[in-house]
C-alpha cells in the first residue's frame, strides 16, 4: 500500500498552499499536481523526488508512511523565502538568492525601495520614506516602490527580499499586504535572532538542563528556575580591571549623553536571583564610547539577550 497520494494533501494543505502555488513552484502544471492528489494518475520517480525535496521528507517516507501522523512539516513558507526549521536555513527565492544559515544572521529591517532603481544599483541605496514621514517627502507621490527586507549578517553582508512582486505606492491594498508579510517575516527572523543570542557569545543557554553559563564576568553556570531578574547594565572601562565585575555602575540615557561621553564603558547584563544575589555578563569585549555606532549595536545585542532571558524566566 501507498500513501504518497493522500502524503500530498496532507503536506500541502499542513503548508497552507494551494495546488497551484505548488504546481509553480515544481515548474509543473496545476492539473498534475491534482491528478497525483486525486489519483487519476501516479507520479513517477523524477516527480516523487520533487516533492520529496520540496516537502523536506524522505523518499521512501512519501510513499510508504501516512505523514498525517508524524509532526508537522518543518518549511515554512512565504512567496519570497522559505524558512526550513529542520536544517536551520532559509532559502531566499526573491532578492539574494540562495540558502542561508540560521546562526550567521544579525539584524533584519523592512525597507521600500525607489522602483526604478531595482536591478541597477545595490539595493535599498534609494530608499522610500512610508508612515508618518511620507507627505514630507518631496515628490513621493509620483514613486512607486518596492517593500523588501535587508538582511544583515555576522559578516555583514547584507542580503534582500523582495516583498512585493510589483511596484506599489503608499497605503495601497498591495502596499499594505505587503508591509504585513514583511513584518510577519521580520518576526519570525527576530525570533531566530534571539534563539542563537542565547546559544553563543558571553552568555549561553541550556533549556534541557535548564540553566546558563555565563562566560564573560562572573563565569559559571547557574539555574535558571532560580534567576528572577536580568536587566542592562553599564560601567566605567578604567573600574573594569580594579573591580568585581559592574561593582560601580554607570546611569546611561540621552540626558547624560554629553557629560557620559568623556569616560568609555563595558556593556553588561545583571542577573538577580530569588536569594538577592547578583552575577554580571560582559557583552562588549571591548570599551566603548558612549552612543557610537558600536556602543549602539552592542547596547541592542545586550537588549535582545535580555529579552531572551526574560522570556525564558517568565514562563
Amino acid at each position: 500500500m501507498t500513501y504518497i497520494q493522500s502524503n500530498l494533501k496532507f503536506l500541502r494543505n499542513k503548508m497552507n498552499i494551494s495546488q497551484e502555488e505548488l504546481a509553480k513552484r515544481l515548474f509543473v502544471t496545476h492539473q498534475t499536481v491534482s491528478n497525483h492528489e486525486n489519483g487519476k494518475s501516479q507520479p513517477n520517480f523524477e516527480m516523487i523526488e520533487k516533492y520529496a525535496s520540496f516537502f523536506n521528507v524522505p523518499f521512501e517516507d512519501l510513499i510508504h508512511k501516512d505523514l498525517s501522523l508524524k509532526q508537522k512539516p518543518t518549511r515554512i513558507l512565504f512567496d519570497s523565502i522559505i524558512f526550513d526549521t529542520k536544517d536551520k536555513v532559509f532559502i531566499i527565492l526573491d532578492g539574494s538568492k540562495g540558502t542561508y544559515s540560521y546562526k550567521n544572521i544579525k539584524k533584519c529591517e523592512i525597507l521600500n525601495e525607489k522602483a526604478r532603481f531595482r536591478g541597477k544599483e545595490p539595493p535599498f541605496t534609494h530608499q522610500v520614506v512610508t508612515g508618518v514621514d511620507w507627505m514630507i517627502a518631496a515628490n513621493f507621490m509620483e514613486q512607486p516602490f518596492y517593500v523588501g527586507l535587508r538582511i544583515t549578517m555576522k559578516d555583514d553582508t547584507q542580503l534582500v527580499v523582495y516583498i512585493s512582486k510589483n511596484p506599489t505606492r503608499t497605503q495601497t491594498d498591495q502596499h499594505i499586504k505587503a508591509f504585513q508579510e514583511a513584518e510577519k517575516i521580520k518576526h519570525l527572523i527576530d525570533r531566530i535572532i534571539n534563539k542563537y543570542q542565547l546559544e553563543s557569545g558571553p552568555v549561553t543557554v541550556n533549556k534541557k538542563e535548564n540553566t546558563f553559563t555565563i562566560h564573560s564576568g562572573d563565569c559559571g553556570v547557574y539555574p535558571l528556575n532560580e534567576l528572577v531578574k536580568c536587566s542592562v547594565v553599564f560601567e566605567k572601562a578604567r573600574d573594569a580591571k580594579h573591580n568585581k565585575p559592574f561593582a560601580r555602575q554607570m546611569l546611561i540615557s540621552p540626558m547624560t549623553q554629553g557629560f557620559a561621553g568623556i569616560y568609555s564603558l563595558h556593556i553588561g547584563l545583571q542577573f538577580t536571583f530569588k536569594d538577592g544575589n547578583k552575577k554580571y555578563a560582559y557583552v562588549s569585549q571591548n570599551a566603548v564610547q558612549p552612543y557610537s555606532d558600536e556602543y549602539r549595536k552592542i547596547h541592542l545585542q545586550a537588549q535582545q539577550m535580555r529579552k531572551g532571558i526574560v522570556k525564558l524566566i517568565s514562563h
